[in-house]
């Protein structure tokens, strides 16, 4: 067993919830968000691993008790302790705490997901499966984070926890307005009939989107042609098309 000395913490956010990022496969561009909830069933069966960059040996495990997971108003978060006498997880350690690897990923397999009508947005609403939380050099959602567990990191979040607890209030009293309104697709650049103001995870899709130039957003549109005929039926996930493997794999 690993002394108290050569023992460290470290904590994050695997996934982040309503954080939309890009994600490149093999049709191109298209634009990702997590929903609130998507872990919901999985962590409490889970054999979850902690990784660097999705690889090698297991630095913590969830059925090993030194992994912790739990999934709150803002995503994914989790608590890995890790033994600084091997030399991978010193390694690690090291590299956070000279500011080198702040971020993170998770490898999942998907239960249901929906695109948009141009099949540029896809919406994770359930994860079947996860199969393993990494620490990453290059995360898909850079929105991701992780901290060596001080007073002070802790305290970060649960600061950014009730933040978001105040903004689900903020959403539900917004909901409870009956108005709606229109808006504009910012990839095709067509009035839609409107947008429900508590629909935040599309909302936030739908600013990403607004961000991109015009190149991007004709080649974001010709991807989602040749993914929706793909996807023709309406109901396959992407994993079913796209997938690794049997288990249909992701990583983010």
């Amino acid at each position: 067993m690993a002394s108290s000395d050569s023992q460290a913490t470290v904590i994050g956010y695997a996934s982040l919830a309503n954080k939309p990022y890009t994600v490149r496969d093999s049709l191109g561009t298209f634009i990702e968000t997590v929903a609130p909830q998507a872990f919901r069933g999985v962590l409490a069966g889970c054999d979850c691993r902690y990784l660097f960059n999705h690889d090698g040996m297991p630095l913590a495990r969830n059925t090993a008790g030194t992994l912790d997971l739990k999934e709150d108003s803002l995503g994914l978060f989790y608590e890995a302790r890790l033994d600084t006498s091997m030399s991978v997880s010193a390694d690690l350690v090291a590299a956070i705490e000279r500011g080198d690897v702040t971020q993170n990923s998770f490898g999942f397999a998907v239960a249901e997901d929906t695109w948009d009508a141009d099949y540029t947005r896809r919406t994770i609403t359930k994860i079947a499966q996860l199969f393993d939380v990494s620490a990453v050099t290059y995360p898909a959602s850079p929105t991701t984070w992780l901290k060596m567990k001080t007073d002070g990191s802790e305290a970060q979040r649960t600061a950014m926890y009730r933040a978001a607890i105040e903004m689900e209030m903020l959403g539900r009293r917004l909901a409870s307005d009956k108005h709606k309104f229109n808006h504009i697709n910012y990839l095709t650049g067509s009035k839609e009939k409107y947008l429900p103001i508590q629909n935040r995870t599309q909302a936030a899709a739908e600013r990403m989107a607004d961000r991109l130039t015009n190149k991007e957003r004709a080649a974001m549109l010709k991807a989602g042609e040749r993914r929706k005929a793909k996807l023709d039926d309406g109901r396959k996930t992407y994993r079913s098309v796209f997938g690794e493997g049997a288990q249909g794999a992701e990583r983010r």
